[in-house]
C-alpha cells in the first residue's frame, strides 16, 4: 500500500489561491491504492493535554532554536505563558543577530554548518566553544610558542639593546637550567611546579640569578602575547625570592684556607681543583669569573709567560692583567702583580697551555662538599674575601689590592677596603697566608690529613 501524498494544485487547476497573501494552498488527495482509508499525520501541537500525566504540556523552544517539551502544567494558560517565555529569549537573540556585521554571521552560519556536520549536541558545543575560549584567554594571539623559542627571543633583545658580552653569558648561563628542563614545553603549559623543580637544586645567590631570568622570560612572553598578561597565569606567580643576609664579607681563614689548599692537592688526580682554588684564593677571581677563564697564549692564563688576562667576556667589571714580573708591566695601570706563592702552584702543576681553568660544576661541588665534611668553614665568596683581607694587610697598598680585585669607582674603589677588608687581618697573617704554597705541592699536602679520604666521602653518598 502506498502512503498518501499531498499533491499541489496551481491556479486553473481548481486550486483555492488567495491572491491577497499569495500563497500555495495544499489538500489531501491519497495515493492510488488507498481510497477511503487515508493516513493521519501527526501535528506538533504548541499546547495540548497530556492523558498520561494528566497534565497540560507545551513545546517551547531553546535559543539555538531547537525544540523542548515540558510536562506538569496545571491549566492550558499556565502552559500557554510558558511556552510564550521561552520565545522571548529566542527572539531577543535573533534580534541581537541582526544587527551583527555579515562577516560575523558567515561565521556563525559555518560553525553551525560544522556542528551539524560532526552531530555534535548543544551541550558539547558549548564545552568546547569555553575550552577554545580559555586558550584563547591563555594564548591571545593563539601562537604554539615552545619555552626554547621564547629563551631565544629573549635573548636576541637582549643582543638588540647592546649588553656586554660577559652579562650575555651571563644571561644564557642563568637560563641554562630551565632551558634544559622546559625546552620542548609550551610556554601556556608551564606551570609553578615545573619552575619550582629547576629551582630547588639551588640555593642562595644562585637561585636569585636563575629565578630571576626566569622571571624575565615569562615577562617577554606576556608583553609579546604569547600567553595571557593575567598574574595568575604567570607560572613564577607566588614564588618568593630567596632572602639572602646581607653584610660584610667573612674571609676564609689561615687555618681553613692551608687545609683547602692541602684538599686540593690530594685530590687533584681526580678533581682538578688546585689550579682553580689557588687562582681564586691568592689572586681573588671571582666564581663566575673562574668558571669562564681559560688557558691562553693572548687570553687567559699563560703560564710561560706569566701572565693572567681577564678579558670583556670574562672580567664582571672591567678588563684586568697581572704579571709575575712588575718589569714587564709597561703601563703603571697594569702593574697587578701575581704573588710569588701562586707562581710557585702553577709551575708546579701540569697545566695544560689551553682548556678551560675550571674542572666541572660538579667536580667543584664534590670538593667543596668534601672541604665541609672535612671541617673546612666555606661561607659565601669567602676565598675573594679571603684575598683581599691578606693582601691589603700584607702588602699595605690597598689601591694595587682594588685594582687586582677589578673595582672600579662605581664600586667603591679604595673605599671598599677600609670598611670592608681592613679590620679581619694583621700584618703576620697576610704574610703567612701568602706563603701558603711556597714550599711545592709535596709539602701542601702533607700539611693536612683528612679525617676520611675522597674514596671514602664518595662511598658514604
Amino acid at each position: 500500500m502506498h502512503s498518501p501524498k499531498l499533491s499541489p494544485k496551481f491556479p486553473g487547476e481548481g486550486h483555492a489561491f488567495d491572491p491577497v497573501v499569495q500563497h500555495k494552498t495544499f489538500e489531501f488527495v491519497p495515493s492510488p491504492g488507498s481510497e477511503g482509508h487515508p493516513s493521519r499525520r501527526s501535528r506538533r501541537k504548541t499546547v495540548f493535554f497530556h492523558p498520561p500525566t494528566e497534565s497540560w504540556a507545551a513545546n517551547g523552544r531553546r535559543p539555538d532554536g531547537s525544540r523542548w517539551r515540558k510536562y506538569g502544567f496545571s491549566s492550558r494558560d499556565a502552559a500557554e505563558k510558558w511556552r510564550l517565555s521561552t520565545l522571548a529569549a529566542s527572539d531577543e537573540l535573533g534580534t541581537a543577530a541582526t544587527g551583527l556585521p555579515a562577516s560575523v554571521l558567515r561565521d556563525v552560519a559555518f560553525a553551525r554548518s560544522l556542528r551539524t556536520a560532526a552531530g555534535l549536541p548543544v551541550d558539547e558545543e558549548g564545552l568546547f566553544a569555553r575550552l577554545v575560549r580559555q586558550d584563547l584567554a591563555r594564548n591571545p594571539l593563539g601562537q604554539k610558542v615552545l619555552f626554547g623559542e621564547a629563551v631565544q627571543k629573549w635573548l636576541e633583545g637582549k643582543e638588540a639593546r647592546g649588553l656586554k658580552p660577559r652579562s650575555l653569558i651571563d644571561n644564557r648561563e642563568c637560563i641554562r637550567p630551565a632551558l634544559n628542563a622546559l625546552r620542548d614545553r609550551l610556554v601556556t603549559e608551564v606551570t609553578r611546579e615545573d619552575v619550582e623543580a629547576v629551582l630547588k637544586r639551588f640555593h642562595g645567590y644562585r637561585r636569585r640569578n636563575v629565578f630571576r631570568k626566569i622571571v624575565e622570560v615569562f615577562d617577554e612572553c606576556q608583553t609579546r602575547k604569547f600567553m595571557s598578561a593575567a598574574r595568575e597565569d604567570h607560572p613564577c606567580f607566588g614564588i618568593k625570592l630567596p632572602r639572602i643576609k646581607k653584610g660584610l664579607p667573612t674571609p676564609i681563614t689561615l687555618e681553613n684556607a692551608a687545609r683547602l689548599l692541602s684538599l686540593a692537592v690530594q685530590t687533584e688526580s681526580k678533581l682538578g681543583c688546585t689550579a682553580w682554588v689557588a687562582i681564586r684564593m691568592f689572586l681573588g677571581v671571582r666564581d663566575s669569573e673562574a668558571a669562564k677563564l681559560k688557558f691562553g697564549e693572548v687570553d687567559g692564563i699563560n703560564i710561560r709567560r706569566g701572565s693572567i688576562f681577564l678579558s670583556a667576556e670574562v672580567a664582571k667589571k672591567r678588563e684586568r692583567r697581572n704579571y709575575i714580573d712588575e718589569s714587564e708591566c709597561w703601563d703603571t695601570e697594569m702593574r697587578a702583580v701575581i704573588p710569588p706563592n701562586l707562581r710557585r702552584i702553577l709551575r708546579d702543576l701540569d697545566l695544560p697551555t689551553t682548556g678551560s681553568l675550571s674542572p666541572g660544576r660538579t667536580k667543584i661541588d664534590t670538593f667543596k662538599k668534601y672541604a665541609r665534611h672535612c671541617g673546612v668553614q666555606l661561607p659565601t665568596n669567602c676565598l675573594r674575601a679571603g684575598f683581599a683581607s691578606h693582601h691589603a694587610a700584607f702588602f699595605k697598598d690597598p689601591k694595587l689590592s682594588s685594582r687586582i680585585m677589578g673595582h672600579t669607582e662605581a664600586d667603591g674603589g679604595i673605599k671598599v677596603f677600609y670598611d670592608h677588608y681592613l679590620r679581619f687581618c694583621e700584618f703576620e697573617d697576610g704574610e703567612n697566608y701568602f706563603r701558603l704554597g711556597m714550599d711545592g705541592l709535596a709539602a701542601s699536602k702533607a700539611s693536612f690529613r683528612p679525617p676520611v679520604t675522597l674514596h671514602g666521602f664518595l662511598k658514604l653518598g
